[in-house]
């Protein structure tokens, strides 16, 4: 597919985490490594990395209990919704490679919500990292609507596809990331059209906070255990 594919490049990447991965990252509250440590802790033999997790949510604990504890107990909350457009592939109409379809991004509440709109990209290498950060009641809404635009030469705009997302499956409060495949009328691509995203919802800090702590003891314990087991190895060996 060459130039018309809309994968990031290495470069691209790297500029992203030293542009706006620790500004962007402030906006999320979650454990570290929450999608992968318990994999590291079944696997690493490393004892000096796994110590270094260990320390690492002795330290977010007490981080997130610090936190916790500036809460006043019983205020109330206003709902916030973090949302962080990353990248698209395959965002491109077949057949107008070189010419034009500028993609961007725009993001509702629906019903009839407030409107947040991302720039205009690169055609095939749609790269935002675009974070909104929304606070507001959220009683007359149900769902986020994700839509991808192409921005013509002709300065019009068409609707490539989108996605919904239901406020009730992020009431966990916890941290989504991954790929959403956007409806479109035509199918037929190699890569189907695709946007990443990450996304929280935060309605109750106390009890988001709360859980965070147990998450890292929880974790403490794991890493704890598994280097005991590496030093019964080493006495063994």
């Amino acid at each position: 597919m060459g130039d018309c594919t809309s994968r990031v490049s290495k470069s691209e990447l790297e500029q992203h985490m030293k542009d706006y991965n620790g500004k962007n990252d402030q906006s999320f509250l979650c454990i570290p490594y929450e999608r992968t440590i318990d994999q590291t802790i079944a696997e690493d033999t490393n004892k000096r990395g796994l110590e270094e997790k260990l320390r690492l949510y002795q330290r977010k604990k007490l981080e997130f209990q610090a936190k916790l504890d500036s809460i006043t107990a019983g205020s109330p909350q206003i709902p916030e919704l973090n949302i962080e457009i990353q990248k698209g592939v395959s965002l491109y109409t077949e057949g107008l490679c070189f010419t034009k379809g500028q993609p961007y991004v725009t993001v509702q509440l629906e019903p009839k919500g407030p409107i947040c709109e991302t720039t205009a990209s690169d055609t095939y290498k749609p790269y935002w990292y675009r974070l909104f950060e929304l606070k507001q009641t959220l009683d007359n809404f149900s769902s986020l609507s994700f839509k991808v635009w192409s921005k013509e030469n002709s300065s019009e705009n068409h609707l490539f596809g989108g996605f919904q997302i239901k406020l009730n499956d992020l009431e966990d409060q916890r941290v989504k990331e991954g790929w959403y495949k956007l409806d479109v009328n035509d199918p037929s691509k190699e890569i189907h059209p695709s946007l990443r995203i990450r996304i929280q919802l935060i309605q109750d800090e106390r009890a988001l906070y709360s859980s965070l702590i147990q998450s890292c003891i929880e974790k403490s314990v794991l890493l704890t255990e598994a280097l005991k087991s590496l030093e019964n190895d080493e006495k063994g060996a």
